[in-house]
C-alpha cells in the first residue's frame, strides 16, 4: 500500500482505540469523588514496563499492548500486535518532542509534537504531554481515588480503588475500577503491582448516550527497564526520513587502515569473508588484502589464494599481486573497486574520469545520516546513525534502496590499536556498518529476496596524515611492494652508504623507521623529479661498526600501456588534438603523450593509415565518444582512467634516475635530518646525516628467506645479530652456501657466521658467541648463525635408551657440551650416543656417553621425563644424490644385507671410516624374497648410473658422503684401492694424499692471508666484485 495510506490508516487505528469514548460530557453518569484519607495509594514507580490486555466488551473486541515508560528522560513507547503478526510502534522522543510511528519494523512516519495532534490522547493527560508515571496510568490524587475495599481478580488479593473521571479533550465522563495487589500478595517486586483497570462510561447527548466499557488486564509489569533506553532508540534498519538532525556523524581521516569482517546475508548465499585495508588519500594509495571465493575461474591469476589490490591514483594504475605465488601484473584502475568511483564533470560533458573516493565517500557518509541513539554493539559502546541509500546497488537488482547502518565508537572510549601510534580517543572510528535492502512504499517488491551486509571493523587505525616528523608506523608507499611487476632489467638494487661514527646509537636507534621515512622523502623529493615514490621499493636500514646502509629497490618508471584504457569499437577518434606526431608504434606513441605536460596529455589516437601525416594525436580531453570522421582507416583509442595528479613533472627513466642519485650523493646534498632530545634538558640536537657514496649491486636475497637449508641443521640461528671481527668474508652467496663454505673451511676452525641477507654477505668467524657472548653486536638486517653438534643426533625428549649398557657419566651446563663430548671421543672409546638427564635447576647436567645406538637390537628404552636421548643421526652424513633401477653392482664386494637405511649408513661410517665415499642401499621388494641390500662405495670403484638390464632389484638409490664424524665437509677419496680391502690405505697413498692436502692448504691459507691483509683495518664492505655470483 502506498504510505500516504499506511500512515491515515495507523491513525485511523490509534483514534478509535483511544477514543471509544468520544462525544459530549454527561456529567449525571457519575460524580467525582474524594481521595480516601488514611490510606496510602499503592506506588507507581517513576519507570515500567508491562503487557497490557485490553478488552472492548462494547466492540467484543481484544488488543494486547507492550508499554515501556522511562519517567527519568520522559519517553514512552507503546507497542500494538495484530492480526497476520504484524506489529506497530509508537515511540516519544523527548528530547526532539518527536513521535515515531512504526508499521512492521519497515515504514517511519515522523510527527512533530510542537502542535496538536490525535496522538496527544496516546502520550498526554488533559493537555499535559508525556506527564509522571501515575498520571499517565490516571491514578492520582487529583482524580480522585476513593478505597473500596479487597475483593479477588484474576486469583490474585487486591485492593480496590474507585474513581469518577472526565476526559476534557473528548467530553467523556467514565468510571476507573483500579485494582492493585494487596500487600498481603506476595509478589517479585516491592511494589503493588496493576492487575487490572475497568473503565465504564458513556459519552454523546442526553438524548443518544454511547456507552463503552473496557478492562485492562496488567501482565508482567515490571518497575524496572529490563531493555535500559534502548528500547526507545528506533528499530534497527529503519530509516525515519523527516527526522531531527540532533548529531552528525563524525569525519574520517584521510589516513586509515582496518582489518573488515563482511557478512553477507542473501538467499542464495551465506558467507563471511575478510580483509585488510589501507587508505592514504594524502597520498592517494589504497591496498585492499582479501581473497575471492571464485578466484580459481576469475583473471588475472586463476587460483583460490589471496590477493592483494594496490590502487596507485598518482599514476592511474592498479597493480594486483597474487599472494599465493607471488605474480605481479599492473593495469589501469577501473571503477569496479570500492574506492574508485566516477566524478560528475559539469563542463565538460562526456567525459569520462575515476578518481579516489574521500574518506566520505568510501564509507558513504553525508549529511542525510540521523543520529538514532547509543547502543552496545560487540561489547563496545557505540553511537548510531542510519541514512536511506540510493547511491548503492548490488548486481542483478538495479534501483533498490538500502540502509546503511553505522555503529560508531563512542567518543568517550580509548582504542589501542596495533603499532606505537597514539592512542586514540574514539571520535572516527566506525565498529559496524549493516546494509540492508530497503522499500519506501513499505513491502518487498520480491518476496523471497531479503539482502543484508554486515561489516565489523577491527584495529582500525588513525592518522590525520603520514607525519614524516614522527614515527609512527602508518603504511608507506615503499612498503606497497610492486617490485614483481617490473621485469630485473626495470629495476635497480641500490645501496646508500652514511658514515656511522656513533651516530646510528646516538640518533637512529630506536627510530630506524622515522629514519627510514625521511630518507625516502628526499628520494621522492621534486627537485630529483621523481613524482611517484613507490618507485622505491624494499628499503631496508642496516648498520656495522663504520657504515650505516640505506638499501632499496628503483624501479622504472610505470608501463604506459597500465596507464591507459583502450576504448573499444570501430571508428573511434579523438576531439581537439594539441599535439600531433608522426611515430613507429603504439607504445611510442603512449610514450610521447607522458612527455607531453603543458596541458598534460589524457587521450591518445594512433592511428596507422592517416593521410594526414600524423598519426599520434594527443589530446588532454577524457571525452571517449567521439567518431573518426575518416572512416577509411582505424584509429586505435586510448585515455586516461585518472586525472594526472602532477601534470608538472616527468617521471624519469630508471638510467636517468639513477644517474641523477649518484650526482646528488657524490655533491653531498643527499641529507637526512634526525634529531635527540636530550633527557636531562630536554633540548633538541639536530644533526644532517650526510650520505658518503652511492652504488649498485646485482645480488638481492630476501630478508624473510626460510632459516632452513641442506647444511643450517648443524648451526643455532640468532636473529639480528652479528660477531665481529671478521676472519674471512665472501660475498654474494646464499645462507646456506655460507654455512657450507664455515664447514668446509680449511684455513681455520670456523665455529660461527654471520649472514647479512640484505647484501648477500658471509663473514666467517674462529669465535663462538657461547665462547665470546660480549662479542656479539646487533646487526639490523643480518643472523649469527653458531656451529653446534646437536645437528648431528637424533633427538627423543622423555626417553632413557642407556639401560643396562657402559657409559660414560660427565657432568655438563648445557646439551651442547654434552653432544661435543660425543662427537670429540676417541676412536679406542667411539661415542653413538648419549642420554642428558636435568635433575633440578642450578644442577649441573648429568651427561652419559654411550658406544651403542639406537639401531642396536640390544638396546633398550625406558620413559624418564628428566632425561633426554640423543642417538648419532649417520645418515645426516649422507645425502640421496639419484636413482638407478637394476644396476649392476658386481664390482661392490662391500655388500650386506638385511639393514635399514639408519644402519647402512653406520656400517659405512664406522666400518670403512675414511673409505667410505658412500653407498647404495635398495629396498626390499616383492614381500620378504628379495631383502635390502646395502653397497658400500670405496675408493677406486665406479659410480653406477645406469640399469643393467638384467634381473635383479628394481630399484636402488645413491647416497654420497656429505660430512666427516667431525661435521665438517668431506672431500671424496678417490685412490686406487682394492674394494674389499677394509683395512685402510695403503701407507704409500697416504703420504701422497697427506701432502696432496698440505699443498691445498697452503694454497688456501696464502689466499686467506691476502684477503686479510687487504681487509685489514678497512670497513666491512668491499669493493664491488667484479664477477657476480647469484644463486
Amino acid at each position: 500500500m502506498a504510505i500516504r495510506q499506511l500512515v491515515a490508516w495507523i491513525l485511523l487505528a490509534l483514534a478509535v482505540i483511544s477514543c471509544q469514548f468520544c462525544g459530549f460530557a454527561n456529567g449525571e453518569f457519575c460524580q467525582k469523588v474524594n481521595t480516601t484519607e488514611g490510606v496510602g495509594l499503592p506506588y507507581i514507580p517513576p519507570s515500567y514496563q508491562t503487557r497490557i490486555e485490553m478488552n472492548i466488551l462494547t466492540k467484543n473486541q481484544t488488543y494486547e499492548f507492550q508499554e515501556w515508560f522511562d519517567g527519568y528522560l520522559g519517553n514512552v513507547r507503546i507497542r500494538r500486535y495484530q492480526k497476520n503478526g504484524e506489529i506497530d510502534d509508537y515511540i516519544y522522543n523527548n528530547a526532539t518532542r518527536e513521535i515515531y510511528v512504526i508499521f512492521n519494523d519497515l515504514v517511519c512516519l515522523v510527527i512533530n509534537m510542537t502542535g496538536k495532534t490525535d496522538l496527544d490522547l496516546l502520550f498526554g493527560v488533559d493537555g499535559r504531554l508525556l506527564p509522571s508515571s501515575a498520571l499517565m496510568l490516571r491514578f492520582s490524587k487529583e482524580f480522585g481515588m476513593e478505597y473500596r475495599n479487597r475483593s479477588i481478580v484474576r486469583g490474585i488479593t487486591v485492593d480496590y480503588w474507585y474513581s469518577c473521571q472526565t476526559w476534557k479533550e473528548r467530553k467523556a465522563v467514565f468510571e476507573v475500577h483500579w485494582y492493585f495487589s494487596a500487600s498481603s500478595w506476595n509478589t517479585p517486586y516491592d511494589v503493588n503491582l496493576p492487575v487490572r483497570a475497568e473503565v465504564i462510561g458513556e459519552a454523546g447527548d442526553v438524548s443518544n448516550p454511547r456507552k463503552f466499557h473496557m478492562i485492562y488486564d496488567f501482565v508482567s509489569f515490571r518497575d524496572v527497564l529490563m531493555a535500559e533506553n534502548t528500547i526507545f532508540d528506533t528499530p534497527t534498519g529503519v530509516y525515519c526520513e523527516d527526522r531531527m538532525q540532533v548529531q552528525k556523524p563524525p569525519e574520517l581521516p584521510a589516513v586509515m587502515s582496518y582489518t573488515q569482517e563482511m557478512l553477507v546475508h542473501d538467499p542464495a548465499l551465506e558467507m563471511v569473508q575478510y580483509g585488510n585495508v589501507y587508505y592514504d588519500g594524502s597520498q592517494f594509495l589504497v591496498k585492499y588484502q582479501f581473497r575471492d571465493p571464485n578466484g580459481d575461474t576469475k583473471p588475472p591469476f586463476y587460483n583460490p589464494g589471496s590477493m592483494t589490490v594496490i590502487q596507485d591514483f598518482t599514476t592511474g594504475i592498479s597493480y594486483f599481486i597474487d599472494d599465493l605465488i607471488g605474480n605481479c601484473t599492473d593495469k589501469p584502475i577501473s571503477n569496479d573497486f570500492f574506492d574508485t568511483e566516477d566524478p560528475p564533470i559539469k563542463d565538460r560533458p562526456g567525459w569520462d574520469i575515476i578518481e579516489l573516493r574521500s574518506p566520505k565517500d568510501l564509507f558513504r557518509i553525508d549529511e542525510t545520516y540521523q543520529f538514532t541513539g547509543k547502543r552496545v554493539v560487540r561489547g563496545i559502546p557505540i553511537h548510531r546513525y542510519i541514512s536511506l541509500r540510493k547511491d548503492y546497488e548490488i548486481k542483478g537488482r538495479p534501483g533498490m534502496n538500502f540502509t546503511f547502518e553505522y555503529e560508531m565508537l563512542d567518543p568517550r572510549v580509548s582504542e589501542v590499536v596495533l603499532g606505537k601510534n597514539k592512542i586514540n580517543q574514539g571520535k572516527n572510528i566506525p565498529v559496524q556498518l549493516r546494509i540492508t535492502n530497503y522499500n519506501t512504499l513499505g513491502q518487498i517488491d520480491d518476496p523471497t529476496f531479503n539482502y543484508q551486509e554486515v561489516y565489523n571493523f577491527y584495529n582500525f587505525d588513525t592518522q590525520v596524515e603520514p607525519d614524516a616528523e614522527k614515527d609512527f608506523d602508518q603504511l608507506q608507499p615503499y612498503d606497497l611492494d610492486v617490485t614483481q611487476c617490473y621485469s630485473k632489467a626495470e629495476r635497480k638494487n641500490i645501496l646508500i652508504r652514511f658514515l656511522n661514527g656513533g651516530i646510528y646509537d646516538k640518533y637512529v636507534k630506536g627510530s630506524q623507521n622515522l629514519f627510514i621515512r625521511r630518507a625516502t622523502k628526499v628520494l621522492a623529493n621534486a627537485d630529483l623529479g621523481f613524482v611517484n615514490p613507490i618507485r622505491f621499493q624494499r628499503v631496508r636500514l642496516d648498520y656495522d661498526d663504520v657504515f650505516i646502509y640505506l638499501i632499496f629497490t628503483l624501479l622504472d618508471g610505470p608501463h604506459p600501456y597500465a596507464q591507459f584504457n583502450r576504448l573499444t569499437g570501430p571508428n573511434r577518434y579523438i576531439e581537439s588534438a594539441e599535439q600531433t606526431a608522426n611515430v613507429a608504434s603504439e607504445l611510442d606513441c603512449l610514450r610521447r603523450c607522458n612527455s607531453f605536460l603543458m596541458p598534460p596529455c589524457n587521450s591518445v589516437a594512433f592511428c596507422p593509415g592517416s593521410k594526414s601525416g600524423s598519426n599520434c594525436l594527443l589530446s588532454s580531453s577524457f571525452k571517449k565518444d567521439t567518431e573518426n570522421p575518416d572512416k577509411t582507416h582505424q584509429c586505435s583509442v586510448l585515455i586516461r582512467p585518472v586525472s594526472v595528479i602532477r601534470p608538472d613533472a616527468l617521471e624519469l627513466s630508471l638510467e636517468t634516475a639513477f644517474d641523477l642519485l649518484v650526482t646528488y650523493v657524490d655533491s653531498s646534498l643527499f641529507r637526512v635530518p634526525m634529531e635527540k632530545v636530550a633527557p636531562e634538558t630536554g633540548n633538541i640536537d639536530i644533526v644532517n646525516i650526510t650520505a658518503l657514496d652511492i652504488e649498485q649491486f646485482e645480488v638481492r636475497p630476501n630478508v624473510d628467506l626460510a632459516l632452513t637449508g641442506r647444511h643450517l641443521f648443524q648451526f643455532e640461528v640468532t636473529k639480528s645479530a652479528g660477531m665481529p671481527p671478521t676472519r674471512a668474508m665472501l660475498d654474494a652467496l646464499s645462507v646456506d652456501d655460507c654455512a657450507e663454505a664455515c664447514l668446509g673451511n680449511a684455513d681455520f676452525e670456523c665455529k660461527s657466521f654471520t649472514y647479512c641477507y640484505s647484501l648477500g654477505q658471509c663473514l666467517l668467524n674462529d669465535a663462538s658467541p657461547r665462547e665470546q657472548p660480549d662479542k656479539v653486536v646487533q646487526r639490523g638486517l643480518c643472523n649469527l648463525y653458531d656451529k653446534t653438534e646437536l645437528g648431528l643426533f637424533t633427538k627423543e625428549p622423555g626417553l632413557s635408551r642407556l639401560i643396562d649398557v657402559h657409559k660414560d657419566l660427565q657432568l655438563v651446563d648445557t646439551e651442547r657440551e654434552c653432544a661435543a663430548a660425543c662427537v670429540g671421543s676417541s676412536p679406542s672409546k667411539p661415542c653413538r650416543s648419549f642420554d642428558i638427564c636435568d635433575f633440578g635447576e642450578g644442577l649441573k647436567k648429568f651427561c652419559y656417553l654411550s658406544a651403542s645406538h639406537k639401531s642396536d637390537d640390544s638396546v633398550k628404552s625406558e620413559p624418564n621425563l628428566n632425561c633426554t636421548h640423543y642417538s648419532r643421526s649417520f645418515t645426516t652424513d649422507f645425502k640421496q644424490q639419484f636413482k638407478v633401477s637394476q644396476p649392476d653392482l658386481s664390482a661392490y664386494t662391500a655388500t650386506f644385507s638385511d639393514l635399514n637405511l639408519d644402519y647402512c649408513s653406520r656400517r659405512c661410517v664406522e666400518d670403512y671410516g675414511e673409505k667410505c665415499n658412500g653407498f647404495y642401499y635398495c629396498e626390499p621388494y616383492n614381500g620378504n624374497e628379495v631383502r635390502s641390500t646395502c653397497s658400500i662405495r670405496v675408493p677406486g670403484v665406479a659410480l653406477v648410473t645406469k640399469p643393467s638390464g638384467s634381473s635383479g632389484v628394481p630399484s636402488c638409490a645413491y647416497y654420497s658422503r656429505e660430512y666427516d664424524t667431525d661435521g665438517s665437509i668431506w672431500i671424496e677419496r678417490n685412490d686406487s684401492v682394492n674394494p674389499g680391502d677394509t683395512i685402510g690405505l695403503s701407507a704409500v697413498a697416504t703420504v701422497l694424499a697427506v701432502l696432496g692436502i698440505l699443498l691445498v692448504s697452503i694454497l688456501v691459507g696464502m689466499g686467506f692471508i691476502g684477503i686479510y691483509l687487504y681487509c685489514k683495518n678497512r670497513p666491512l664492505q668491499m669493493e664491488e666484485p667484479e664477477v657476480q655470483f647469484s644463486r
